[in-house]
């Protein structure tokens, strides 16, 4: 019940630091380019601090984990919404369009070959 809690509390804080995003992208002072970088800047860090925790073995568990939630709050409010918002404004729509059906053509044949390789080895061919 708890796993459960955690994991609501998490999309419900991903979900405001979306929104917030929404208020904050088109402020002139900060820039949208600069709100991207600071926020990528500020991810890494944080994953890094959330990492270290994790591997030092001392921390407690609720210090891991509001870093974490801190991380994803910071990853939707910036690097996950300017970088489709940007990605918009910069490119046409048959462009983009064309785009998306190259990587759902490369995600759905990887994974066909994938499935191919699995028989291959679960079979001993070679």
């Amino acid at each position: 019940m708890v796993t459960n809690a955690l994991i609501l509390l998490n999309n419900v804080i991903s979900l405001i630091g979306n929104y917030l995003s929404a208020v904050v992208i088109d402020l002139k002072s900060i820039g949208r380019v600069r709100f991207q970088m600071i926020s990528f800047f500020l991810c890494a860090v944080l994953f890094l601090v959330t990492g270290l925790l994790l591997d030092s073995g001392a921390a407690p568990n609720w210090a891991v984990t509001l870093v974490f939630f801190l991380a994803n709050f910071v990853g939707q409010f910036g690097a996950n919404s300017t970088t489709y918002v940007m990605a918009a404004e910069t490119y046409p729509t048959e462009l983009r369009s064309t785009c998306h059906g190259i990587s759902a053509f490369s995600g759905r044949s990887s994974r066909a070959f994938r499935e191919d390789q699995k028989h291959c080895i679960a079979n001993g061919v070679n």
